[in-house]
C-alpha cells in the first residue's frame, strides 16, 4: 500500500498490529508534535474498490459515536481521512499491553483488585455503548425532540422516548476479548478497542460479523449451524456480556474457554486455586482471594441463554458498582473506630482551648495588675522627687 502522503505529515514510529485489512501505527504528527496511533486501510479508490472505502466510513461513523471522548474507558477516536488510495483514522495512542499480555506479564495469576477493576471500568464502557451514548448523540431535530416551553435549553424525554433513543443509538462490540481490551501503564486505566464488527441498528448482520471473532470468547448465540447453513442469530447486548464474562473468567483464572465446561462457584474457585499453584508452586491459596459478588456476576455473564445474563451493560455496571460501593464489614468497624478516636481527639482539644483561655484571662489580669502597680509606682516616685526638690530649695535660702 502506497502510503508516502500519510508519512509525509507523519512521523512513523512504531508498527503496533496488523490484521486482515488494517494495520495501526504508532506516529508524531510532524507539524504539531503529538503522538497517536493511525489505523490504515488497505487501497481504497473511487474506481475499484469504491464499497470498501464506504465499509470504511461506516465503521468511522460508530467510532466517532461511541470514542467522543465521553466514557474514558473507550478508545478516543478522531476524524476519519483519505489522502491518495489511503484510508485511515486517528486515535489515542495507548502506552501499555493487552489483557493477553498483563496475563502473561503476571504468570497467569492476576490480582484480584485488579480484576475487580477490570471489572469496573469495562461494565462502564459497555454502559456507554448499550445505553447511555444516545445522550451524547441524539439530534433534536432528527429524533423529534420536543423542548421545554418553560426552559428552551431543555429537551423533553419521556420514557418511551428515552427507549426508542437507546434502541436507535446502542452498539454491540460484538468482538469482545482480551486483545482488545488494553490496560494503560500510566492510571490502570482499562480501555476497549476496535469496533469493526459493531453492530448497530443500521447495521446488517452479516456471516462475516457472526463467525468472524476469537473462537473461546464468542457467545453460544454468535453463529447457529443447522442442516449445513448458517442461521443469523440475534446478536444483542447479551452477547456482549457473555464475552465480558469469558474475558473475567480468562484474567482470573488464566484458562480460555469457559463454555466448554459447566461453570460453577467451585469450579471457578479450583480454577484459580490451579491458576495461582502455577504462579507460586510453593503456596496453597485455600478460599477465594476475590469477593463472593464477583464470582455470581461471572457466572451470570456467562449463562448459556441470553435471557439468563444481564440484559445490558448498563445493568452489568449498575450490579457491579453497587457492589464495589459497599464498605465491607472490617473496613465499616475500622471507619467507627476511627471517628470515635477523632471525637475524643475533639473533645480533648476543646478542654485544651478552654484551659489555654483561661490562662490567657488570668494572664491579661496580671499584665493589668502589673501595669497598675507600676503607676502607683511611678506616681510615688514622683511624689518623692517633688519632695527632696522642695527640702533643696529650703536649704539654699
Amino acid at each position: 500500500m502506497e502510503q508516502t502522503e500519510v508519512f509525509s505529515i507523519y512521523q512513523r514510529l512504531a508498527c503496533v498490529g496488523t490484521g486482515g485489512y488494517a494495520k495501526v501505527v504508532k506516529v508524531r504528527h510532524r507539524k504539531w508534535g503529538y503522538v497517536r496511533a493511525l489505523k490504515l486501510f488497505e487501497a481504497v479508490n473511487d474506481t475499484s474498490d469504491e464499497k470498501a472505502y464506504q465499509n470504511f466510513l461506516k465503521e468511522c461513523k460508530v467510532l466517532m459515536r461511541i470514542g467522543n471522548g465521553n466514557n474514558t474507558h473507550v478508545v478516543q477516536v478522531y476524524a476519519p481521512q483519505r489522502l491518495g488510495e489511503t484510508a485511515f483514522y486517528e486515535m489515542d495512542y495507548i502506552e501499555g499491553c493487552n489483557l493477553y499480555q498483563w496475563v502473561e506479564r503476571n504468570g497467569g495469576f492476576v490480582p484480584a483488585d485488579e480484576v475487580v477493576r477490570l471489572a469496573r471500568h469495562i461494565s462502564s464502557a459497555l454502559r456507554y455503548c448499550h445505553r447511555d451514548n444516545y445522550l451524547h448523540n441524539m439530534d433534536r431535530e432528527a429524533d423529534n425532540i420536543p423542548k421545554d416551553p418553560e426552559d428552551g435549553a431543555r429537551l423533553l424525554v419521556d420514557e418511551a422516548k428515552e427507549q426508542e433513543l437507546i434502541a436507535k443509538y446502542r452498539v454491540v462490540h460484538n468482538d469482545i476479548h482480551p486483545g482488545n481490551i488494553m490496560r494503560a501503564d500510566y492510571d490502570r486505566r482499562y480501555i476497549l478497542l476496535d469496533f469493526g464488527l459493531a453492530i448497530t441498528p443500521e447495521t446488517a448482520v452479516t456471516k462475516s460479523r457472526l463467525l468472524n471473532g476469537v473462537d473461546d470468547f464468542l457467545s453460544p448465540e454468535k453463529c447457529q449451524e443447522m442442516s449445513g447453513r448458517w442461521v443469523p442469530a440475534d446478536i444483542t447486548p447479551a452477547s456482549d456480556i457473555y464475552c465480558f464474562g469469558a474475558v473475567l473468567y480468562f484474567v482470573l483464572t488464566g484458562q480460555r474457554g469457559v463454555r466448554r465446561q459447566p461453570l460453577t462457584a467451585d469450579s471457578l474457585f479450583q480454577a484459580r486455586q490451579e491458576a495461582y499453584r502455577r504462579r507460586f508452586p510453593e503456596q496453597e491459596l485455600s478460599c477465594p482471594d476475590y469477593p463472593d459478588w464477583l464470582a455470581e456476576v461471572l457466572l451470570r455473564c456467562v449463562r448459556l441463554r441470553p435471557e439468563d445474563r444481564f440484559a445490558d451493560g448498563y445493568e452489568l455496571d449498575c450490579c457491579i458498582q453497587a457492589h464495589v460501593s459497599e464498605v465491607p464489614d472490617a473496613v465499616r468497624s475500622a471507619r467507627q473506630s476511627a471517628e470515635e478516636s477523632l471525637e475524643q481527639l475533639r473533645e480533648q482539644l476543646c478542654q485544651r482551648e478552654e484551659q489555654l483561655q483561661l490562662l490567657q484571662n488570668q494572664y491579661r489580669t496580671l499584665q493589668l495588675s502589673h501595669r497598675l502597680k507600676e503607676e502607683r509606682l511611678q506616681r510615688v516616685n514622683e511624689g518623692l522627687k517633688a519632695l527632696l526638690d522642695e527640702e533643696r530649695k529650703k536649704t539654699v535660702r
